[in-house]
């Protein structure tokens, strides 16, 4: 056995020992960290069993006084819908209650087309919508409010006038009674039903709608016996084809039930009696669709009429539009101010849809 060197032995025990004494260090570090982090544990448990007076000390101001909020220092608290801040609070809020909905739920839906047509000093009003007849949830005053509040126009004129205008279109629908309803309340006479009844009631329904730029032109047929023939169906089909926003859908819509009510109310006011058979009168005769004979194939010379045409307006073409509305306004005005007692509406001179684009500074 060979002899060590004392050195080599001396060297051992002094990296030994330097190794020890770097990780007592270490290992005192680390206890130091974890002591620290507890303590600050400790003092945020004791702060938050304090309550929220010294939440500011745990999560700092948050948005205190940025933008001009109020500090959100204090303890959260439910709000309940009585104590929101309304954003309209000079107008009585439109509220509905489960008893009214419900109520509404049972009542057949009678959708009334409504236009209305104002120019007051450097306003202008043009709009076009349905009102549902069996539905007295909202009181047109209200919803003239709400209308006037939503356009920024002044009150003072427009209200009275919406109310009024709304009122007289109401008051002077006539619904369509459907031949299965009209069936049960018509006369017997000595001749056979079904050898003279016709349930097609087929009218021409011409569009002519103008909302900012775009112009929609287009002519099609619709039968107004038809109970389940729904507009509404038909604009979200025809806007969907054509591409055309949602305004154009809901004037689409109002321009067939609006067409469909002058016919329903020229048909009751010549005395038909809406039981399928033949319209008697011969002005009436001319102004509907010949009865379908098996034929219905178009011919090629009508194709042109009946298809949509929708057109950009240029400036000077939209200035043309603007002076012919004033034009026909002027004309229905006078023709109103004539007319004593009940007269057939004009079946040639429909009205043209005119929507006022209106610019929100948000969308």
């Amino acid at each position: 056995m060979s002899d060590v060197p004392i050195e080599i032995y001396a060297h051992r025990d002094k990296l030994h020992a330097r190794t020890t004494e770097r990780e007592r260090n270490r290992a005192a570090a680390y206890i130091r960290r974890r002591r620290a982090q507890l303590e600050t544990l400790q003092q945020a448990e004791r702060l938050r069993a304090a309550g929220a007076a010294h939440a500011a000390a745990v999560f700092g101001p948050g948005y205190s006084g940025l933008g001009g909020n109020k500090s959100t220092e204090g303890k959260p608290r439910i709000l309940y819908p009585k104590e929101r801040k309304r954003p309209r609070s000079h107008l009585k809020e439109i509220f509905f209650t489960r008893a009214q909905f419900r109520q509404v739920a049972l009542e057949e839906e009678v959708l009334v087309p409504i236009r209305l047509d104002f120019d007051s000093e450097k306003y202008k009003l043009r709009d076009t919508f349905t009102w549902n007849l069996n539905d007295h949830t909202i009181p047109i005053g209200l919803f003239a409010d709400h209308l006037c509040e939503d356009y920024q126009l002044p009150p003072a004129p427009f209200v009275e006038s919406i109310k009024r205008s709304i009122a007289e279109q109401l008051n002077d629908f006539h619904p369509h009674k459907f031949p299965e309803h009209a069936q049960q309340t018509s006369v017997v006479s000595d001749d056979s039903y079904t050898s003279h009844r016709d349930d097609d009631l087929r009218i021409p329904i011409k569009l002519d709608i103008t909302i900012g730029r775009l112009n929609l032109v287009d002519q099609f047929e619709w039968d107004i016996n038809a109970e389940y023939n729904q507009p509404e169906h038909f604009a979200q089909t025809t806007c969907l084809e054509l591409g055309l926003a949602q305004e154009f859908q809901t004037a689409i819509a109002h321009a067939i039930r609006e067409q469909c009510q002058l016919y329903t109310k020229s048909l009751f006011l010549v005395g038909h009696t809406f039981d399928g058979l033949a319209v008697a009168d011969s002005d009436m005769r001319h102004a509907l669709m010949d009865s379908l004979n098996g034929d219905v194939q178009r011919p090629k010379h009508l194709l042109d009429d009946f298809a949509p045409i929708l057109s950009q307006l240029l400036p000077d073409q939209l200035e043309r539009v603007e002076k012919e509305r004033e034009r026909e306004v002027r004309r229905n005005r006078r023709q109103t101010r004539t007319k004593r007692g009940p007269n057939l509406p004009d079946l040639n001179d429909l009205p043209k849809t005119y929507r006022t684009p209106y610019h929100n500074s948000v969308l």
